[in-house]
């Protein structure tokens, strides 16, 4: 068989591979689509219904550089206190890709804080899911910019390119 022909087959079989693993694989959810109700939940500031989404013994680093929130009665309390001094949220998901059970967001937090300044802050994540359920959440980004904002100042202008587009949801 000529080598033109065997790497023409051999794709031919991954593709059918992939597309047999896909019906009855791990294809079966849509992460992204979770995800997205998990934000359209917090946008409206519904603890119970984020929490639905994440498995009891969920591990969520907030923020990277600190220890994790661990368990859903941690993570109910953490989020009953962020609830209490945001508003106006516009989080948003610019790009996402998917390998296996975990999620790979590009996005940026943005809302107003209790002292009404604005906060805009890039963000990558990666969310690990367990069928439909979060068991794993790692946010990214830079929490110079995060206490700055805090802070009073404003959103710094390298990143307004970053933050300005559109995204989802």
């Amino acid at each position: 068989m000529k080598r033109r022909s065997f790497v023409g087959t051999m794709c031919g079989a991954a593709v059918t591979a992939g597309a047999v693993a896909a019906d009855g694989g791990a294809a079966k959810h849509d992460y992204f689509t979770l995800y997205l109700d998990v934000i359209r939940a917090w946008k409206k500031h519904d603890a119970e219904a984020v929490l639905a989404h994440m498995a009891d013994d969920i591990e969520w680093y907030v923020f990277v550089s600190q220890p994790p929130v661990r368990g859903k009665a941690a993570a109910r309390e953490l989020l009953a206190k962020l609830a209490g001094s945001r508003h106006a949220e516009n989080w948003r998901v610019f790009h996402h890709a998917v390998r296996g059970s975990r999620l790979f967001v590009e996005g940026v937090d943005d809302f107003t804080d209790a002292k009404d300044h604005r906060i805009a802050v890039p963000y990558a994540g990666v969310v690990e899911f367990q069928n439909d359920l979060i068991t794993g959440w790692r946010d990214y980004f830079d929490s110079g910019i995060l206490d700055k904002m805090r802070a009073g100042g404003d959103v710094p202008e390298a990143i307004e390119p970053l933050i300005r587009r559109a995204g989802e949801p």
